[in-house]
């Protein structure tokens, strides 16, 4: 089981894989041309001759005995073409000595302030392939590579988490906000967010929102992840991203955010070298996430490691064979959690 950047020979399986996203996941176009589009710029932002810019996008695979179970990205940095909008959640307290009554309301502010942000998105796990750990390193795969390609990337890093939604795909957030001022469904909008966000500054009110005015269904979900979402906004925060009062403005789903160096797995990472000799197959111990970290050839997969002198470790031969390392390569290794709760297979 490894994660790599995509390749042009990928399109198929992920049109495929996109059949079983929903149609809220905007990210995954079902047409062969739409998808086309993506893995072109894909492979555009990892080529030798790169200028970086801040406009890369880079899409990573889940490949297990040859099929392709997964994808995910990281976009560069955001905002820098056309406005990346989030609602700032703030609190005002107000008290009346002669009625003896405080009250305390929560206002939702339209801003800008991810602008330049590095962005994770598009994780997503055919349903067969789900379970045995294969989520987490999809997810966390991208730290690897924010950790080995650091240069390319700013300061913070930002995660939009799946809002809360009904059976039917229906936003309460959205019912009670966005469709009083766009007359739109909540997927249409979403999904046309995805190529123009004029309509946004056009039609969305420049003007606070009375949280508290608004229905207690939609108040209820303001910063309330999906289901779905929810074990990956808790590996999220694991590597301590947090939310700091921002939200989504079409779900009101929680914005996760952090200093880049300041990520576990970035902060902990270490180069190492590979030992001539493998180690035995049946090797125990914490599962650590082990990338190469040369831009061309990145990969990431997770195994026990058997630490070596100076900075040598041997990984299982069953690792090799799947990943091709031989003996001297430069490897990256992190452990995938905190070192009070090593990553587990689990």
């Amino acid at each position: 089981m490894i994660v790599r950047p995509v390749t042009a020979d990928d399109l198929d399986a992920l049109v495929e894989l996109a059949m079983g996203a929903d149609r809220t996941m905007t990210s995954m176009p079902k047409s062969r041309d739409g998808m086309a589009k993506r893995v072109d710029k894909a492979l555009a932002s990892t080529a030798p001759d790169r200028m970086v810019d801040g406009h890369e996008v880079y899409l990573f695979v889940l490949e297990e005995d040859g099929q392709l179970l997964g994808v995910s990205a990281i976009y560069a940095q955001v905002g820098l073409d056309r406005p990346f909008y989030n609602y700032k959640v703030s609190a005002i307290s107000q008290t009346s000595p002669d009625l003896n009554v405080r009250v305390d309301t929560r206002l939702m502010h339209l801003v800008n302030d991810f602008t330049g942000h590095t962005v994770l998105g598009t994780l997503f796990i055919a349903p067969a392939g789900r379970g045995g750990g294969r989520g987490r390193l999809l997810s966390l795969a991208r730290f690897m590579f924010l950790a080995t390609q650091r240069e390319r990337f700013p300061e913070r890093v930002l995660a939009e988490m799946r809002g809360f939604t009904d059976a039917e795909g229906g936003s309460d957030f959205w019912d009670a906000v966005g469709r009083r001022f766009f007359q739109l469904e909540f997927a249409d909008a979403d999904i046309r967010s995805t190529s123009d966000v004029r309509f946004i500054s056009d039609l969305f009110p420049t003007y606070p929102i009375y949280a508290d005015l608004l229905p207690e269904a939609a108040q209820a979900v303001i910063g309330r992840p999906h289901p779905d979402a929810a074990p990956a906004a808790a590996l999220l925060r694991e590597q301590g991203l947090r939310n700091h009062d921002y939200v989504d403005i079409f779900d009101a789903g929680l914005c996760l955010d952090a200093f880049i160096d300041d990520v576990e797995i970035v902060r902990t990472a270490r180069r190492v070298h590979l030992a001539s000799e493998p180690a035995s197959d049946d090797l125990s111990g914490p599962l650590m996430l082990i990338a190469d970290p040369a831009m061309e050839t990145f990969t990431v997969t997770t195994s026990p490691i058997a630490e070596g002198e100076g900075d040598t470790i041997a990984l299982p031969a069953s690792v090799l064979a799947t990943t091709g390392w031989s003996a001297g390569t430069e490897l990256v290794v992190a452990n995938a959690r905190r070192a009070e709760a090593p990553l587990t297979s689990s």
